[in-house]
């Protein structure tokens, strides 16, 4: 018996020519229940090492007009008008897991072109700490403002820092290109240049040198 290993996505920013998406994942795969061993892993991608000195600092959400008040300050994100759904995950009571609260808005309106699409939040429950975003802007706001994927990197370093554990010193980061899922046969001359560009950011952290997943 095997079980999926754990990958979870903290953060989605569409700020450049390319969607850059911002996730926290261990590895892709799945995990021997007797023997601990990855199975069926897909080829594993270099990291560079990333050099940062965590502030400890946490975001707490408490409730909906809090979260709204959040993504207003933090975002210029205005949430008025828009549909809300709340989930209290009381499921995970029962399955032993995290017991987490979640706020989602989205925004499905067709006059003009929205400042999103749909926006969540997800907070622990014994604390109100913010430990997963995510924001889903439409296709044609996503061009509007371009940035080079090394000024993304820089940005999204500097995002992660204020919140990350003052112990922590290194991250691995893995730049995913969307070259990277066109299948070798497929004449890259003949795509259509228009597409965007999708890269994906994976940060790792690294304790004593060595990769974890927190």
């Amino acid at each position: 018996m095997s079980k999926p290993n754990k990958c979870s996505q903290h953060r989605v920013v569409t700020n450049t020519s390319s969607s850059i998406n911002t996730r926290a994942c261990l590895t892709i795969g799945w995990i021997d229940a007797l023997t601990g061993k990855v199975i069926g892993e897909e080829a594993k991608l270099a990291g560079e090492g990333v050099l940062v000195k965590g502030e400890g600092k946490s975001i707490k959400i408490a409730s909906r007009e809090q979260g709204e008040k959040w993504l207003k300050t933090q975002f210029g994100i205005g949430v008025s008008g828009t549909a809300f759904e709340y989930d209290d995950h009381k499921d995970n009571l029962l399955e032993g897991l995290q017991t987490i609260k979640s706020y989602r808005w989205m925004n499905d309106s067709n006059k003009g072109t929205p400042a999103f699409e749909l926006v969540s939040l997800t907070t622990d429950e014994q604390s109100d700490r913010l430990i997963d975003f995510d924001l889903n802007l439409p296709d044609q706001r996503k061009t509007e403002q371009k940035i080079s994927v090394e000024e993304a990197k820089k940005k999204e370093i500097a995002a992660l820092v204020p919140y990350l554990d003052p112990a922590l010193t290194e991250l691995s980061l893995i730049v995913e290109s969307p070259e990277e899922d066109i299948p070798e046969w497929v004449d890259k001359n003949k795509l259509d240049k228009e597409e965007d560009n999708a890269y994906s950011f994976t940060f790792l952290g690294k304790r004593n040198g060595v990769e974890v997943s927190d």
